[in-house]
């Protein structure tokens, strides 16, 4: 997640196949070990990750694109949950992770940007969101 930063990007050859590269993206429990935090939810668009950080605070992303062995994007909402349970707002920012096969291995480009602030596609998924009766 940005820091201050406008954008961050990373470049890696890996030595496995893009479809090899995709099962890890698309497991929640494996996407974690990308990211450094603990993922919920299904990687699909449209639908909610929940990322924990070690010390608890929650980040919630909204997947955009789920291209299986090609490309996953997804857009980091403006808030997050603090473990105390205080809602704090932080910049919104966009991730996209492209997959591209390469002489039998693969190189995987990781782009964060910062995104303007957009209001939440469905309020259900906001920190803010009420039980319905």
């Amino acid at each position: 997640m940005l820091n201050g930063v406008s954008d961050v990007e990373k470049e890696d050859l890996l030595p496995a196949s893009p479809e090899e590269i995709w099962e890890s993206l698309a497991d929640p429990d494996r996407l974690s070990e990308w990211f450094g935090a603990d993922v919920d939810g299904r990687v699909e668009p449209g639908e909610v990750l929940t990322f924990t950080g070690a010390d608890g605070t929650e980040r919630r992303a909204v997947v955009e694109f789920a291209e299986p062995g090609r490309r996953l994007v997804f857009r980091y909402l403006p808030n997050e949950l603090t473990p105390d349970g205080r809602s704090r707002r932080r910049e919104s920012s966009r991730v996209a992770i492209l997959i591209e096969p390469f002489d039998g291995q693969t190189i995987i480009r990781i782009t964060e940007t910062r995104v303007g602030s957009a209001g939440t596609p469905r309020p259900q998924i906001g920190f803010h969101a009420r039980a319905r009766t």
